[in-house]
């Protein structure tokens, strides 16, 4: 359930401890499917890009910053076992790992439960996906997604596949649409500041990916 006030260390470790045993609510890998949809309540499937630059620095960077959470906005953030509560940085994403995703947003605390079911570590391609589980505000899945093309250069790419769960979101449907908007968008402005130092840099503007339909 959302809460007014930041949830305590003990709330988060029971969120976590409850997804342990739960079943997902999305059956996951549907992210590459054809086209993007939007609907205020209904399923959701949209697509955001970025270019970092150019060059394996450019990569390597990304990559690190990916392995440490460090794409989130500065209003989410992300908690596994070992580190609710004592203010550490989240281990490296695993497959089988049940993290919970807080997010603060509409004046409330909005905890979602989720399972990594996907960590890809190739040459060229780096991406981490997750499912939701129950308590989610959706029922979905979501990859953040690092390639080096051909040219060599760098994309990092946020895609999701979602529908809203939550009595309250399907409430205000519009608005928790339009923070998912923001969430994928935020997360582009930070991973290019994350990785703003790395050699062979090439700054390019945030935008919508070529397949991505605004939300």
């Amino acid at each position: 359930m959302p809460t007014l006030t930041r949830p305590t260390a003990a709330r988060l470790t029971a969120l976590l401890d409850a997804a342990a045993g739960a079943e997902p609510t999305h059956e996951p890998g549907g992210l590459d499917g054809p086209g993007d949809r939007w609907a205020s309540a209904g399923p959701m499937r949209t697509g955001h890009q970025v270019d970092l630059g150019r060059g394996p620095a450019v990569f390597a960077a990304a990559r690190d910053r990916l392995l440490r959470w460090e794409q989130l906005p500065r209003w989410v953030s992300v908690h596994d076992a070992a580190s609710v509560g004592s203010g550490d940085v989240p281990a490296p994403p695993t497959v089988g790992t049940d993290v919970c995703v807080l997010a603060r947003g509409g004046g409330l605390w909005w905890t979602n439960p989720a399972r990594i079911y996907e960590v890809r570590d190739e040459a060229d391609c780096f991406s981490v996906a997750y499912v939701t589980l129950p308590g989610h505000i959706c029922r979905g899945e979501e990859r953040f997604r690092l390639t080096r093309h051909a040219d060599g250069r760098v994309w990092f790419d946020v895609r999701a596949d979602s529908q809203l769960a939550h009595p309250l979101a399907k409430l205000a449907g519009p608005l928790v649409r339009r923070r998912q908007k923001d969430f994928a968008r935020d997360c582009l402005a930070a991973m290019r500041r994350a990785v703003a130092s790395s050699q062979e840099l090439v700054p390019r503007p945030v935008h919508p990916g070529p397949a991505a339909a605004a939300a």
